[in-house]
């Protein structure tokens, strides 16, 4: 058994800390092949961190801290014990997420990067930036986890009227959202109150331009992760858009949107970026390229195509939930990149 501490500044509501490792954990937990607690505890109301290592941990996963003085204090306590620590993103930790430009603790995080036993990301190319600060470079995909996703095939009513288009999360980032904004305007102008864009996520983001706009509604209660799936997935949205700017930042993200719009029978439009470079346009999804024409062009066509919209859907259910759910398998599968990390085996 491999008792693991967990660092983290993430909480129960951020997507990432189930789909990149509690969940994959808890399997392992419930299998009595590993042990979890966390070693980060909050502290002042919530104001501050603290460390509680228990004794007898074997290996420290830290998941997304970039604080220099947290990711000191947990080193220095797991180096004084002789703990090794494995970094755990889907992140691209040195870069600003809303430009090209290297965040101020780049160096200092890179620092702790190269320090690590090992690193685990999303995806391939993430990998490859990373591989030059330590070769210990593991890749393992996010996973939905069918405690918290509906993984029965999701049942779409007829063509609801209106047309409901959701964009989400990162979407309504400003430098996102600018490439669907005439498209917005133009299914205005269109299709009039027949098509609505519901937006969902942090308001503060979005323009006045928008926000006066008749045909967008706007969610931003932010809620624990669960109660997001469950509601996504009972929404009756028709069409989902997932604009993405190809900033360094998100060339490194992951196909979470993919995987999660798939699941809730939503057929979607993304960005043809990296980070959905492994999706077929005209299969599972449409590609636009990060042009206001390009969008207004693919929006126009999902929304006047039923047949199309239908067929992306389906198929995209049938490769998502083919390939991306986690099962034992696939918990076995972290467990052993857990083991070769730290120089353990199944039987030590």
């Amino acid at each position: 058994m491999i008792r693991i501490g967990i660092a983290t500044a993430m909480g129960d509501h951020a997507p990432s800390y189930h789909l990149r490792f509690r969940s994959v954990l808890n399997v392992l937990q419930r299998e009595g092949k590993v042990q979890v607690h966390d070693v980060v505890k909050k502290s002042f109301f919530g104001r501050g961190s603290r460390l509680c290592v228990k004794d007898g941990i074997d290996v420290v996963l830290i998941a997304r801290i970039r604080n220099l003085d947290l990711l000191k204090s947990i080193f220095d306590v797991a180096q004084s014990r002789g703990i090794p620590i494995i970094n755990e993103t889907d992140d691209h930790l040195l870069y600003d997420r809303r430009s090209d430009t290297l965040r101020e603790d780049a160096d200092g995080v890179a620092e702790y990067l190269k320090r690590s036993a090992g690193i685990i990301v999303s995806t391939g190319y993430l990998a490859d930036e990373l591989q030059a600060l330590n070769d210990r470079v593991t890749v393992f995909p996010n996973l939905l986890d069918p405690e918290i996703w509906d993984m029965r095939r999701p049942v779409r009513a007829g063509r609801s009227v209106p047309l409901r288009i959701c964009c989400i999360g990162t979407g309504l980032m400003s430098e996102n959202i600018s490439f669907i904004v005439p498209a917005m305007e133009r299914c205005a102008e269109k299709y009039g109150r027949d098509v609505v864009f519901c937006l969902w996520g942090n308001a503060k983001y979005l323009s006045a331009r928008i926000k006066k706009m008749k045909n967008v509604t706007i969610f931003d209660t932010k809620m624990p992760y669960r109660a997001f799936a469950r509601k996504l997935q009972h929404q009756t949205f028709d069409l989902g858009v997932v604009p993405l700017s190809d900033l360094r930042f998100n060339r490194a993200k992951s196909n979470i949107k993919y995987l999660e719009y798939a699941a809730s029978g939503i057929p979607t439009i993304f960005s043809r970026v990296e980070a959905y470079a492994g999706l077929h346009h005209g299969e599972t999804c449409l590609l636009a390229e990060n042009d206001p024409d390009a969008w207004i062009q693919e929006i126009c066509s999902m929304v006047e195509n039923r047949g199309l919209r239908t067929g992306c859907a389906e198929r995209a259910y049938e490769d998502v939930s083919s390939r991306f759910v986690l099962n034992d398998a696939w918990a076995q599968n972290y467990l052993s990149i857990l083991e070769n990390l730290i120089g353990r085996t199944a039987s030590a």
